[in-house]
């Protein structure tokens, strides 16, 4: 009975904690984050493959429970395993992109937040099995983007899933290889807050 009383004095705390704290209007933080992807392609049969990501943001203050973030990143993507349309050989892919956000955040008190708004890509290196594919696919790649989020004092954990368009071929020869395929995926960051503001 102890360890129950104890646990719900604790939730009532954090939440207080959670919802008692407030940011300001005009509040502006930089962080910089690191972390992990974990991508595939939709409408392929293939195996999601795990990589990094790195960059960092910009985050405005506009209310107390919304903000707008916008940033620069770098991400390794691709898939492993995915089948080849032509004959039976499975090909590994690996796609780099630099990546830029733009996200609407509404707050939760001062901790949690969920976001989405606008992400865009581009492709900067592409292998297919070790031979280079960058100029058999589209380069640009947008998605709409949705995540959730959580401070912990100056640190930021972040997850978000991304839906690319436009489909990943671009050429002759690669369409017939990857149809419809696009990139698809999950990112988790930590980062750790700076107030500029």
């Amino acid at each position: 009975m102890k360890r129950v009383l104890l646990l719900g004095v604790i939730f009532i705390a954090s939440i207080g904690q959670m919802m008692g704290q407030k940011h300001e209007p005009w509040d502006i933080y930089i962080t910089p984050k690191a972390g992990a992807t974990y991508t595939g392609f939709a409408s392929k049969n293939c195996e999601f493959k795990p990589g990094f990501i790195g960059g960092a943001s910009v985050e405005v203050f506009f209310f107390p429970h919304f903000a707008f973030e916008t940033g620069l990143s770098f991400s390794m993507e691709g898939a492993n395993k995915v089948d080849n349309d032509i004959d039976s050989r499975d090909n590994d892919y690996n796609l780099n992109y630099l990546n830029i956000d733009y996200l609407f955040k509404w707050y939760i008190g001062n901790r949690l937040n969920v976001f989405t708004g606008l992400h865009m890509g581009r492709l900067v290196w592409a292998k297919a099995d070790g031979v280079d594919i960058i100029d058999e696919l589209h380069q640009g790649a947008f998605a709409i983007p949705a995540g959730i989020g959580y401070n912990i004092g100056r640190w930021a954990i972040s997850a978000q899933f991304n839906y690319s368009f436009p489909k990943l071929a671009k050429s002759d020869k690669a369409k017939p290889i990857l149809n419809n395929a696009s990139p698809m995926g999950g990112f988790v960051t930590i980062g750790y807050k700076i107030q500029v503001f």
